[in-house]
């Protein structure tokens, strides 16, 4: 079984911030105000069910609990200062770049790791976007029933492609 000591302290930070990324970029992709609290709790509950649902794959399991410890001690993750770059991009920009980041994290994890797990993985990251697209609303003033819009589902398909799923 594949897990945390398998890979580099820098490769483990891009496994890490995958696991963000995904989620994230589900709300920026079409980021509105009203949804992003929504979508970033949307984030937060799929990280809790991912333990649960994916419990047989210890890579996934050895993540999450560095996330939890992590969120426990009030650390924060590291940031690279590169996110810098984002500050002038729109959502779908941001998304194609966070996408060939993705691309690089499931090759890695490819490598590494058994091909059951290397899927369970990409499973995973499409889990964690997939949840978050979902729990947002959409509509006026984030008034309306909950749904994936066309950007959100846009990037969705697009991490499909990524994750090979």
């Amino acid at each position: 079984m594949t897990n945390k000591t398998a890979f580099t302290e820098e490769e483990w930070g891009m496994i890490e911030d995958a696991a963000f990324s995904v989620g994230l970029t589900a709300s920026i992709v079409d980021l509105n105000f009203w949804n992003y609290d929504r979508e970033i709790q949307g984030l937060d509950e799929a990280m809790g069910e991912a333990e649960e649902v994916f419990k047989g794959n210890e890579l996934i399991q050895d993540l999450m609990t560095q996330i939890d410890a992590e969120a426990e001690a009030d650390e924060p993750a590291e940031q690279e200062t590169g996110d810098l770059e984002y500050l002038d991009m729109k959502g779908e920009q941001i998304a194609e770049a966070e996408l060939k980041k993705i691309e690089k994290v499931v090759s890695l994890v490819s490598e590494k790791a058994t091909p059951q797990e290397a899927k369970e993985f990409r499973a995973f990251l499409y889990f964690l976007a997939e949840k978050v697209a979902k729990s947002g609303r959409e509509g006026f003033l984030g008034l309306g029933p909950k749904g994936i819009s066309g950007k959100e589902a846009a990037y969705l398909a697009k991490l499909k492609a990524v994750l090979g799923i």
